[in-house]
């Protein structure tokens, strides 16, 4: 019986075992299928790209490269320095082969001094492909522009020379013959394209970069070839804003100022240039008159008062601030001014008449006639003295005109007298129109023929005419 009892509980026991092992293996194998599918899943899951350091070997060829590079453009620096720029060429192409992406701050100065190198070379047309290249690869950087529009300036001289060379000293285009002719244009033609392509190229210049004012120059200076006066003193204007303290721009725009008369413009430049040489005497004493002519009465006063007091055997500083004081109205001191001028320079026409002017405002008409009888026997063509004495006969007959304006025999004769002084000013240029003006104005108060003739009927002779102090 004991043995009956231990034998059931052996087989329990065994039976026990046996299903735990069994569950052990269930949860073994689900264990394993799960992990399974999470490998798979994590798999098909993009994983974050791994950054890596250069390895030491391509630090080490980069850094190679670089020095490279430096060492290229070194040696090509120094062959553009001593001006052996046949030999400077490789080294900068060399730098344009190392550094085809242009990474490096050599490759955009490799470009520029290797298209220099050409145009030294006389080699414009590869220079001119050099810079398009590099503007392709950098737009933005205006001396490429400038680089590249002074190639085109460069070519448009030699088309002007070729086209001169057509035709022979002293000719005209008039004298070409047919085929010249047709030569001569396209050449003109070929010059007015590059001309353009040059003002395109400077203004983007000035575009980029606001403060370029060597291309502004160089657009005045293009301006100024092609006659085109107004767009020239814009872009002067332009450069001598953003350099005051350049000379040679004020210089060219006083001479465009004259031209265009624009006594403004000629003020700035004369201030400027007197700012710049305040030791030249010609710029205070043109600022001075300058300033005068405008109106700018106690500037050029003060002037003026500094250079007679600088230059007092200079009569044109007496001279002109004689003006000044005459333009007030202030003829005491204009007088004492003008006479001062006369005494330092006899010989000058000019200080007569405007002596002679004065006199005529203060109604001394025959003291007037007396100084353009002066200035007449200084020189007998200088016709403005004709036009003044003009206007000192026409205002001495108003004057001397009746309350209710009736002309007598003898005021015309004077309106007479008057027109025959204006006709000997037409003779100068630029007082030509002004006297004709008064000729034509003057006629409703001449005598007419048969005027004279009932006169001297009536009086034998024609009244004398004459001036005199009023």
């Amino acid at each position: 019986m004991i043995y009956i009892h231990i034998r059931k509980i052996s087989v329990k026991t065994t039976n026990l075992n046996y299903k735990q092992g069994e569950e052990m293996r269930t949860r073994i194998l689900l264990f394993l299928l799960a992990f399974i599918a999470l490998a798979l899943i994590w798999g098909c899951k993009p994983q974050p790209e791994v950054q890596t350091e250069p390895v030491p070997q391509e630090q080490s060829n980069i850094k190679a490269l670089e020095y490279e590079i430096k060492v290229a453009f070194s040696n090509g620096y120094e062959y553009y320095k001593n001006k052996q720029y046949s030999d400077a060429i490789q080294p900068f192409k060399k730098i344009l082969e190392l550094d085809k992406n242009c990474e490096t701050e050599f490759c955009e100065k490799a470009y520029r001094y290797l298209a220099d190198t050409y145009i030294r070379l006389e080699m414009p047309d590869t220079a001119e492909n050099i810079y398009k290249e590099a503007i392709s690869k950098f737009p933005s950087i205006s001396s490429l522009h400038s680089g590249l529009a002074f190639i085109y300036l460069k070519d448009k001289q030699r088309l002007v020379n070729q086209r001169n060379s057509i035709l022979t000293p002293g000719d005209s285009i008039s004298t070409l013959s047919a085929e010249e002719m047709i030569e001569y244009d396209i050449i003109q033609d070929s010059t007015d394209m590059v001309t353009t392509k040059a003002i395109e190229e400077y203004k983007k210049s000035v575009e980029l970069d606001p403060n370029d004012n060597e291309s502004m120059n160089q657009l005045g200076r293009i301006y100024l070839e092609e006659g085109k006066l107004d767009d020239a003193v814009e872009w002067y204007e332009k450069s001598g804003s953003v350099d005051s303290n350049n000379v040679d721009i004020w210089n060219i725009l006083v001479k465009l100022y004259e031209t265009r008369r624009n006594n403004e413009g000629l003020m700035l430049a004369y201030q400027n240039l007197n700012r710049l040489l305040s030791e030249d005497q010609d710029i205070k004493l043109e600022l001075g008159r300058i300033h005068g002519v405008l109106g700018n009465f106690e500037e050029a006063l003060s002037v003026l008062e500094e250079y007679n007091n600088t230059n007092p055997q200079d009569a044109k500083g007496y001279h002109y601030l004689g003006l000044v004081y005459f333009r007030q109205k202030r003829y005491s001191e204009s007088l004492d001014k003008l006479k001062e001028a006369a005494k330092l320079n006899p010989e000058n026409p000019r200080i007569q008449v405007d002596i002679a002017e004065v006199y005529r405002d203060l109604k001394k008409y025959k003291t007037a006639s007396n100084y353009i009888d002066k200035a007449l026997g200084i020189d007998r063509s200088y016709y403005y003295a004709y036009f003044v004495l003009g206007e000192i006969y026409e205002q001495y007959g108003m004057a001397k005109l009746p309350a209710d304006a009736t002309l007598d025999m003898r005021a015309k004769l004077v309106f007479e007298e008057a027109t025959a002084q204006y006709r000997k000013a037409l003779k100068d240029a630029k007082w030509n129109t002004a006297a004709r003006n008064k000729i034509d104005f003057l006629k409703q108060y001449l005598a007419t023929g048969e005027e004279k003739t009932q006169y001297k009927f009536i009086y034998k002779e024609l009244p004398k005419v004459y001036l005199e102090d009023l």
